[in-house]
């Protein structure tokens, strides 16, 4: 079912960014949640915005979010490089998601409509690459109720009992035109034991390199840390 809110947050409440630097060798800056290092946001990465680092009793969780905004799913999406992405992740270890959203200009997640998943993410990059793409983008308050939500409904990504959280999103749009973002979710979870086995730098180590595989195989450039 859609729901306002990702089902994720609660998993970023304690963030890494000691952890997040030594990745990345960037500067972690505050969320939209004012907790300092949940995320770190790249300079030159087409694909994807942020990366997120958090400690879950004990271990370490990291995700990316892919093609969140309109020009990184133009780029993702427009060259055919969802699937080499999604390939490379899975590779690797790390889960593929997808993670359809509807939000407007600066919302916080907490104020997003987060989209039911009807299929695969790598048959969800496919839908993006191809007719689906026209819906991607701005959408008038009128369009969302008179266009938008039955095309959802049509496929898949809301349902017939998702008429509530229609209702409370207009409230929190207001006049505000909404933007349908085709986003993908990109993770992968190190237990307790692993976290303690490795220590922070092998640890960090590993992570670098798994994202530096991931994010190249869209043909993006290593991460600071690594050059």
């Amino acid at each position: 079912m859609a729901q306002i809110g990702p089902d994720d947050l609660h998993l970023f409440a304690t963030p890494l960014p000691d952890l997040l630097r030594e990745v990345t060798g960037i500067e972690p800056e505050f969320s939209g949640h004012g907790i300092r290092g949940h995320h770190v946001l790249f300079d030159d990465v087409q694909s994807t915005q942020r990366l997120a680092m958090a400690d879950v009793g004990g271990g370490v969780l990291a995700a990316l979010w892919p093609a969140e905004l309109k020009t990184q799913s133009e780029y993702l999406y427009g060259n055919r490089l969802a699937g080499p992405m999604l390939a490379a992740a899975r590779k690797r270890g790390w889960t593929t998601e997808s993670a359809p959203q509807l939000a407007f200009r600066n919302a916080a997640p907490a104020r997003r409509v987060y989209l039911d998943r009807p299929v695969t993410a790598e048959e969800y990059a496919r839908r993006w690459e191809g007719p689906d793409w026209r819906q991607v983008g701005q959408h008038s308050r009128d369009e969302l109720s008179r266009t938008l939500w039955p095309w959802l409904k049509e496929r898949g990504y809301v349902g017939s009992d998702d008429g509530p959280v229609l209702r409370e999103f207009l409230q929190i749009l207001g006049r505000r035109p909404t933007f349908l973002r085709p986003a993908l979710r990109v993770q992968r979870r190190w237990e307790a034991e692993d976290v303690r086995s490795m220590g922070q730098h092998a640890l960090a180590t590993a992570i670098r390199r798994d994202l530096d595989f991931i994010l190249g195989a869209a043909g993006e450039p290593p991460l600071p840390a690594s050059r």
